[in-house]
């Protein structure tokens, strides 16, 4: 329980990457800002349609 309680009582540290999967054309940005962590996908339109 000792790891789980220093887990929890962790915050998050900010820090911002990205990703680009070519199978699916989608690229992927995700991290942390001021304890507020996020996750954005795109798709480029090429991708999207089918093209």
């Amino acid at each position: 329980m000792d790891l789980l309680n220093l887990i929890e009582a962790t915050k998050p540290a900010n820090f911002e990457d990205e990703g680009y999967y070519e199978d699916t054309g989608s690229t992927i940005r995700y991290g942390c800002k001021n304890q507020v962590c996020f996750y954005r996908e795109s798709t480029t339109e090429q991708h999207a349609t089918g093209e």
